[in-house]
Order: structure tokens, then sequence, then C-alpha cells
């Protein structure tokens, strides 16, 4: 799910050459399962944390917003008896863009305002404190940046599918996320946000990243593994 990312990006248009209703029909062993993409997730980067000299470079559908991922959730009744519970799919694709590259090498450690409460714009401050939380710049910046933000957009369809699908009789929620490289970090950050916010309810968050990066300082992988961590 998370190849898919790749195999579909368009490099002239930054989308991808499917709509969402005909991405996971290419593999027939992701179709077998049973889920249905909900969304497509498109990053805004922070043209402001960009040189001027570089920013010649970006083009009009980088600022309009960059396809980076989708949403998924499990809808074939028989999977979800087998697994025992209904699955929400997040995958994020890796760098592949010129201001994607240009994030990932922007290694400051920002500890985001209030990230348990404020979805929308981008806040932070430089910490090289001890104790505090701190995420690499460049990741934060592409997952939080811009007024409908990837991580507004993640958030909200994660709210969602909770509330759709989260309560009464139906089966159990876990949450699913996905991605390599980049989409390793981005998958990582994303996965402390939501359980940061408390979104995932009683639903389980796994992360499986592939060829990740550093994310973020020793405090964040302690609030991570042993604060929020369900297992």
């Amino acid at each position: 799910m998370a190849q898919l990312t790749y195999d579909t990006f368009n490099a002239e248009t930054n989308r991808s050459i499917y709509k969402e209703a005909d991405l996971l029909k290419l593999n027939p062993k992701i179709l077998a399962r049973g889920y249905k993409v909900t969304k497509y997730i498109y990053e805004m980067p922070e043209v402001s944390l960009i040189p001027s000299w570089l920013q010649k470079w970006r083009s009009n559908s980088e600022e309009q917003g960059v396809w980076v991922g989708y949403i998924a959730v499990m809808e074939d009744e028989e999977e979800i008896r087998r697994m025992g519970r209904r699955d929400v799919v997040v995958a994020w694709r890796g760098t592949l863009t010129t201001e994607e590259w240009l994030k990932d090498i922007d290694g400051s450690l920002v500890e985001p305002d209030e990230i348990g409460t404020l979805i929308s714009g981008l806040h932070f401050h430089v910490t090289d404190l001890d104790g505090h939380v701190g995420i690499e710049r460049g990741f934060w910046t592409l997952y939080a940046s811009g007024q409908n933000s990837a991580r507004v957009q993640v958030t909200d369809e994660i709210r969602r599918l909770v509330s759709v699908y989260g309560g009464g009789q139906q089966a159990e929620l876990s949450i699913t996320i996905t991605g390599h490289s980049l989409g390793a970090a981005l998958a990582l950050v994303s996965a402390y946000d939501v359980a940061s916010l408390g979104l995932n309810s009683s639903a389980p968050i796994s992360v499986f990243s592939f060829a990740g990066p550093r994310v973020g300082n020793a405090a964040f992988k302690r609030r991570l593994h042993d604060e929020l961590n369900q297992g």
C-alpha cells in the first residue's frame, strides 16, 4: 500500500494518476482485502521556510498542494470477520519533489505548541532543551503547514472514520499507518499526533515504516513509547 504512492505519482502534475475510487484496483492482492480509499492527502509546504533563491523552482501545482498519500478503510465484511476488526490505513509517500528534498535536510528540532489541542496552522518553537519534545522541523512543516494542511486532512478524516465505525455493535477498529523514507517519518509523526490528540479512542495504532530517518529527540521517543503506547 505504501508502494502505490510511488507507482501512481505523476511528477508533472504532483497528483496521483488515478482517482480515489480506482487507486487500490491496481493491486489485486489489496483489492481482495476489501479496502476502499476515502481520502487523498495533499501536503501544503511552508514557503517562508524556503530560501528565496530556491523558491523559483517551485511549481504551481506545489503551491496548490502535492499528493502525498491516502486514507483507506476496510469495508469487506468477510475480511473484517477474519481479522476481528475493521482497519483504517494511512499510507504516506516518500521523497519525490524538490521541496521535499529541501525539507528532508532541515533537521532543526522544533516543539509544536499545544500538540494535543491545536489542529490548524503551524506553531512551534525551536528547542534543544532536555526533556522538551523535539520533532525535526522539515518533517513537521510538511505535515502541519498550510491552512488546509496534511495534518488537518488526516486528523479530520480519522475523526470522521472513528465516529462512523468506532462505536456501537460494529467490529473493533484499528488504525495502521505506513510509509517509506520521508513517508516513514510522516507515518511516525502522524501516529504521534493522532495519539496525542486522542482521536483513536480505543482503536490501537500500528506503524509499519520502511527505511525511515530519525524523526525526533529522546523526549519524543519517551513520550511516544512510554506515554502514548497502548500496547
